[in-house]
């Protein structure tokens, strides 16, 4: 998918396995998208909405800040040293998440 160009709504697309690397999705709507096993490294998710969606074993990049992560799980996950600044994570399952070093300011947590 590196050279195909995505429209900026791609709710509850299946992008399981897909490689997503260097890819600008800053402002896509991933609504309810199937991110499993997906490569996101250094893509661009600035302002992305990624709540309701499947991350199981997927590669994030460092920079999160202003995504909504909000209905996401995200147990079990090593967010240590990302930068999370204004990410939505409310209603999200952040048990066992790993936030060590994480840049957490103007953190939404509501039900978390």
């Amino acid at each position: 998918l590196s050279n195909t160009k995505l429209p900026n709504n791609l709710e509850n697309v299946n992008f399981s396995n897909c490689d997503l690397s260097n890819r600008n999705l800053s402002e896509y709507n991933l609504k309810g998208v199937n991110l499993s096993n997906s490569n996101l490294s250094n893509a661009n998710l600035l302002h992305a909405n990624l709540s309701n969606l499947n991350l199981t074993n997927a590669t994030l990049p460092n920079n999160l800040e202003n995504v909504n992560f909000s209905n996401c799980d995200l147990s079990n996950r090593n967010l240590s040293e990302y930068n999370l600044k204004g990410v939505n994570l409310s209603n999200s399952n952040l048990s066992n998440a790993n936030l060590l070093h994480a840049n957490l300011s103007n953190l939404n947590l509501t039900n978390a």
